[in-house]
């Protein structure tokens, strides 16, 4: 192991980040735990409005952007260290979900893929 995950698990601890995006505002939380079975501990909370609920989805998404910005710019001041590599955030209405019975198929690839092109 070598470079980034030597100083991400030097200490020995893991660390997760989530987001939520709600009608009006984000919210961040990073929690740790030190190994596997051990309390999580909360390291940081941030919420943040970012008050475009209307609007185009590009505005909208823009704003929420400046919003997840400020709150992680807050964790970052007190020292909690935000370690997200990729991001998706999608409204209620957006989601979808999706049930399949993939028992003795061959298949489950193929299945996946159609499932989510519906």
């Amino acid at each position: 192991m070598g470079g980034r995950w030597t100083v991400r698990f030097a200490m020995g601890r893991r660390t997760a980040t989530g987001i939520d995006v709600a009608a009006g505002d984000v919210r961040v939380a990073v929690l740790s735990r030190r190994r596997r079975g051990a309390d999580v501990r909360v390291e940081g909370l941030e919420t943040e409005p970012h008050g475009l609920s209307d609007g185009s989805d590009e505005v909208r998404w823009a704003a929420v952007g400046r919003a997840l910005s400020a709150a992680v710019s807050r964790l970052a001041a007190r020292g909690v260290r935000c370690d997200a590599r990729g991001v998706m955030a999608l409204r209620d209405d957006e989601m979808r979900t999706a049930t399949l019975d993939l028992a003795g198929r061959d298949d489950i690839p193929d299945a996946a893929r159609q499932a989510a092109e519906r």
